[in-house]
């Protein structure tokens, strides 16, 4: 009475009912390669999207930088 009853390691996904639970192990590694494959196309526009900030700081440096010392004494 009154105890409660612990699940061994390798027993407590049972407890789990997240929306992942009735997906088979292929399912599960499909998704995962899909992520992965989205994860990577994101992380590629970010480098696209860094190098043209940076191209952009560089040509506002060389052709106005002014521009950036009007904005450093505004903060």
């Amino acid at each position: 009475w009154g105890k409660t009853r612990r699940l061994s390691p390798s027993r407590k996904w049972l407890r789990y009912s997240g929306p992942y639970t009735q997906l088979t192990q292929e399912e599960l590694v499909t998704l995962v390669v899909k992520q992965q494959a989205e994860l990577s196309k994101k992380d590629a526009r970010i480098l696209e999207l860094e190098d043209y900030i940076d191209n952009l700081l560089v040509r506002v440096m060389e052709e106005k930088p002014a521009i950036l010392l009007s904005l450093q004494s505004k903060c």
